[in-house]
């Protein structure tokens, strides 16, 4: 587990456990999806500048188990972790989930996901170091601007579950072989009075 934090943004890393396992049970029926429509225009991702990046919102992928596992799990251990900076959640809930395949060649440009709480990335399958990088917007009290630090996790390895604020930018630099992951964003209650702020209850 790290926390990388910046200021108030942050990037939290947590090792999933049965990594292989969900590999197995994912893997099979993303790439069947991938390959059945890779040149299907509502496959591609607008923000990318190649065709090969693909995604799509399947929740009959993930399983109650497979959430527990690649979400909720880690999810927990993060708010334990950060107990002592920011307000914990009582609860938080899945707003979207889904899978995206890069080829070699393909990326992600600089985007974000305003609207939500946090989101998150699962690197599912990665055979090399991890492009993707994030962009925080840091005020300065000593200068009257923001300005942008450049975070590449390019330790973060296969199996790896990353969490952060959905109003970060952050974007994938070019891959030079297959990427598989799963992005999701969740919606968090921060009203401390109604139950137990430090677990995250399934939704």
């Amino acid at each position: 587990m790290t926390l990388h934090t910046f200021r108030s943004p942050f990037v939290y890393t947590h090792t999933v456990n049965n990594h292989e396992f969900l590999k197995a049970e994912l893997m099979p029926s993303i790439l069947s999806q991938y390959t059945q429509n890779k040149t299907n225009d509502d496959y591609r991702w607008a923000r990318t500048n190649t065709i090969n990046n693909h995604h799509a919102q399947d929740l009959s992928l993930f399983t109650p188990q497979i959430l527990k596992d690649m979400i909720w799990n880690p999810l927990d251990a993060m708010f334990d972790d950060m107990k002592s900076f920011y307000s914990i959640p009582y609860k938080s809930h899945l707003a979207g989930i889904w899978w995206n395949v890069y080829t070699a060649g393909s990326t992600a440009q600089v985007h974000d996901h305003r609207g939500y709480d946090l989101s998150g990335v699962y690197l599912l399958h990665m055979n090399e170091p991890n492009t993707l990088t994030f962009q925080p917007e840091c005020y300065d009290g000593f200068f009257p601007f923001t300005y942008d630090i450049l975070y590449t996790d390019s330790i973060t390895q296969e199996g790896t579950v990353l969490f952060f604020p959905s109003a970060m930018k952050h974007y994938v630099n070019p891959c030079t072989e297959m990427r598989v992951s799963i992005s999701f964003n969740l919606i968090c209650d921060v009203n401390k009075d109604q139950c137990n702020p430090m677990k995250v209850l399934i939704a």
